[in-house]
């Protein structure tokens, strides 16, 4: 069979899969510092933390790996590139000494890859028939954050129940203001929504690896002919499916994220609420209670009443965090898309070194 090259192409299609691990440096550092919980110091966060640990550890490798395939299948095109070039010397030199036998000369011997130093980057040249497609770093943009609820609702609750909390912890025994907000809503929450973010964007980034990849298939489909450049085309396609399956899985952990962040928010205006009224009754109780005998006494029925109706409004308030648990919970049950994703990408990676050593 014959075998035709075009080495501008083939060395346009390396820089393309060098760049990648490049990309996938930066989609890791951009993931490693926008998706990790720096302060998961309350209660429902300390519920969080470790799976989100785990899937930004998780994610941070697959990323790494799909760097190393870039790298590895690049140097082993470029040997490929080197083995052809090298082929090609021979025949010239052969050819050479043949004409030279009936006294007729060949043209000095010229490496082909020179002149095919092009730029493989995003918007490069037409002429050199293959480059990015796009560039993953646009998709790393540092996450643009909202109003944070949580600090609202922390400031909020203190202002209206600190001066009150002793008397709830009196007739309830327990703060409420420790129960329903300083424990459950500690540490920083904008961590939330900010690696939710960050993992989306790295879904995008890593999407955008993908379609540069898969794009190699076309750009050498008449570039290079042969088994080789065939199973270079397979090798590309497979290598693309797995970096689309990541990103995927990616986009389901932002997902996932965005829920608990959602969640809370809406969890944090319907407590506010609930300690704004409470903190309305417990003033008027500290008002009765400010009155010599009577108050308690005449009025005990009422103060019953009253409690009865706080401890509602808690249970009430204790529901709805238990909405955000649910949300939590749903994260740390739905490895599975990740784990695959990565699994696919580990297999492939020691495919690849394998072969690379072979």
């Amino acid at each position: 069979m014959t075998v035709e090259v075009s080495y501008t192409v083939l060395v346009g299609a390396g820089q393309v899969l060098a760049r990648q691990e490049s990309h996938c440096r930066a989609i890791e550092t951009s993931l490693r510092a926008e998706g990790s919980l720096h302060d998961p110091s309350g209660l429902l966060l300390s519920m969080l933390a470790p799976g989100a640990h785990k899937a930004l550890d998780a994610g941070c490798r697959a990323v790494r790996l799909a760097g190393q395939i870039g790298a590895v299948a690049a140097a082993e095109l470029t040997r490929t590139i080197d083995s052809y070039v090298e082929a090609d010397a021979r025949v010239h030199g052969d050819f050479g000494r043949l004409a030279s036998r009936i006294r007729q000369t060949v043209p000095a011997w010229v490496d082909p890859r020179v002149g095919t130093g092009v730029d493989a980057g995003p918007g490069a040249s037409p002429a050199h028939a293959v480059a990015e497609t796009t560039d993953p770093r646009d998709y790393l943009v540092t996450p643009q954050l909202g109003r944070d609820e949580v600090h609202e609702l922390r400031q909020s609750a203190a202002s209206m129940l600190g001066s009150l909390d002793w008397l709830a912890t009196q007739f309830l025994g327990f703060s409420i203001l420790d129960e329903l907000v300083l424990r459950p809503f500690g540490g920083d929450w904008q961590d939330v929504t900010r690696a939710a973010l960050a993992w989306q964007n790295a879904a995008s980034a890593v999407a955008a690896i993908s379609e540069n990849v898969m794009a190699l298939t076309s750009a050498t489909v008449d570039a290079w002919t042969g088994a080789g450049g065939d199973a270079f085309r397979a090798a590309m396609a497979t290598a693309s499916a797995a970096f689309a399956g990541f990103s995927r899985a990616s986009s389901h952990v932002s997902e996932l994220l965005s829920d608990i962040a959602r969640v809370s928010h809406l969890a944090c205006v319907t407590i506010e609420q609930i300690t704004s009224s409470i903190s309305t009754q417990l003033l008027i109780l500290a008002a009765e209670a400010s009155i010599p005998i009577a108050g308690w006494a005449s009025d005990a029925a009422h103060t019953v009443l009253v409690i009865q109706d706080i401890v509602t409004k808690v249970r009430s308030a204790q529901s709805v965090i238990e909405l955000v648990i649910r949300a939590i919970n749903a994260f740390l049950e739905s490895e599975v898309p990740l784990g695959q994703a990565l699994g696919v990408i580990e297999d492939l990676a020691d495919h690849v070194a394998r072969r690379a050593v072979a």
